[in-house]
């Protein structure tokens, strides 16, 4: 088989159709798709993302583990992450100002990966608690590419350990000489999907994913429902950026 040049890895997500015996509704799971170069391919740019009879790229699905790396933040800068909360009976907001991962994606829509975050703190919308101080976060994550009610694909992550619901523990504790009244040790359970970038002329190009107050969140934080906002900016290893599509 011939082996095509990847000039830029545009890895894309596009619903992968089948049917079900029954006369209801396909069965419909997204799925990675890559941008390669090809004679004669469907598509005349290295997105993938506008047709043409003579063209030189084509979508071919992703079947083996690609590696990728990232940054955590908001409005596609290195921004603070945001896990919101209840503690004591009052609003908890963890904040963190740096944040990196990495992690392949593979076959079928499925990826797997470690994060960790740095810089962070404990407080909330109006102030941070100064006594208190958050080590490094760090926890393994699998994330699967699904169709939400309205048709968009959205990323969801869960726990990496199988059958269970723990994210990660976060630990808070006092600062060196001080007292912290919020000091202990908080799970995070459950799952969360990331939302994809709007799009834009041509394909979906959904290279960043955003995880907002809109997109799906079933997270606890030590048993009290809790959302985590933030961004999160993908490249492959190979330094090819990337990204997933839904073909026009």
């Amino acid at each position: 088989m011939t082996r095509f040049r990847l000039i830029l890895m545009s890895v894309v997500a596009m619903l992968a159709v089948g049917a079900f015996a029954s006369a209801s509704a396909l069965a419909i799971t997204p799925v990675y798709l890559v941008c390669l170069t090809k004679t004669g391919g469907k598509f005349k740019d290295r997105n993938c993302s506008e047709t043409s009879g003579s063209g030189t790229f084509e979508l071919v699905e992703v079947t083996s583990n690609l590696g990728v790396n990232g940054t955590l933040g908001t409005a596609g800068t290195l921004g603070v992450s945001k896990l919101k909360s209840t503690l004591l009976s009052a609003e908890i907001l963890i904040i963190c100002k740096k944040g990196k991962f990495t992690g392949e994606i593979g076959p079928k829509g499925l990826s797997t990966g470690t994060i960790t975050y740095e810089a962070c703190s404990a407080g909330n919308k109006k102030e941070t608690f100064e006594n208190c101080e958050v080590p490094n976060i760090g926890f393994n994550f699998v994330d699967q590419l699904v169709e939400n009610s309205k048709g968009e694909i959205e990323d969801e992550f869960k726990p990496a350990a199988k059958g269970s619901a723990l994210f990660v523990n976060i630990e808070i504790k006092n600062k060196e000489g001080k007292s912290c009244l919020q000091k202990g040790t908080f799970p995070v359970d459950g799952t969360r999907n990331a939302g994809t970038e709007p799009a834009s002329t041509g394909a979906r190009l959904l290279r960043i994913l955003l995880f907002s107050e809109t997109s799906k969140s079933n997270l606890t934080f030590n048993g009290e429902p809790a959302t985590y906002i933030g961004e999160a900016s993908i490249d492959l290893n190979n330094d090819d950026s990337w990204g997933a599509c839904i073909i026009p």
